[in-house]
């Protein structure tokens, strides 16, 4: 939220106008001799209200960067041949839309060949998602504007306990159960026009003896699919 005539955006250039144009936003804890600065992300200025204008306060609602990726969508099928990299296909897909945008990853598989030929029809968004799900990859933009395309953290570190009881943090508690994405096997395939790499299988299926949703149990036999030309084994 800001305040004041000099934000109004009047005018197609103004700094606020919503047409790409972006906000970096900080918190900050003041320590007495400096301020704590903790970076919470870039995002792109979707829309502003105003109540009491032209001086009055301007709501900002903004999106983070990866809303530019979700709607730049392709006007023709882009194809990558084997060779491809992965790291360049996605550069070439992140770049298009953010020419000076920085890609991070936590390991070198960018340098890994797509093995197979790859064909981008319209989303962007779903290709790069298929990318960093098929190396088991996070892909998001973080406080500075960086695309990160990681591992996921370990579920097995605590970063934060909360505390129940009197001198506790928590504030409200709900719960729900269902059975809508609990599936029992998953089949993971990778084949693709092009390439030397032959076609990829693998199936994993819960067959714990005392698994509630094991495979042929009272939960009964759900599979899900997942089908990648990125798989390579």
């Amino acid at each position: 939220q800001v305040t004041g005539r000099p934000w109004h955006p009047a005018h197609f250039r103004s700094k606020l106008a919503p047409y790409g144009a972006e906000v970096w936003v900080r918190r900050g804890i003041d320590l007495g001799d400096e301020v704590l600065w903790v970076p919470l992300g870039v995002f792109r200025v979707v829309s502003l209200d105003q109540d009491d204008a032209p001086d009055g306060p301007i709501q900002i609602e903004g999106q983070d960067r990866m809303r530019g990726i979700i709607r730049a969508r392709l006007l023709s099928p882009r194809v990558f041949p084997p060779e491809t990299t992965v790291g360049d296909v996605v550069e070439s897909l992140v770049r298009e839309v953010y020419p000076a945008a920085v890609v991070m990853w936590d390991e070198p598989v960018n340098l890994t060949p797509i093995g197979r030929t790859l064909v981008v029809e319209q989303d962007r968004y779903a290709a790069l998602r298929e990318i960093a799900g098929a190396y088991g990859k996070l892909l998001y933009w973080d406080g500075m504007g960086v695309l990160r395309i990681e591992d996921p953290p370990d579920v097995s570190e605590v970063v934060w306990q909360v505390r129940a009881g009197r001198q506790g943090v928590l504030v409200r508690a709900s719960d729900s159960v269902s059975d809508e994405d609990a599936y029992n096997a998953v089949v993971a395939t990778g084949e693709g026009a092009g390439g030397t790499l032959s076609a990829a299988r693998g199936v994993a299926m819960d067959v714990g003896v005392n698994s509630p949703t094991r495979w042929g149990g009272p939960h009964g036999m759900v599979p899900y699919f997942f089908a990648s030309p990125l798989l390579q084994t």
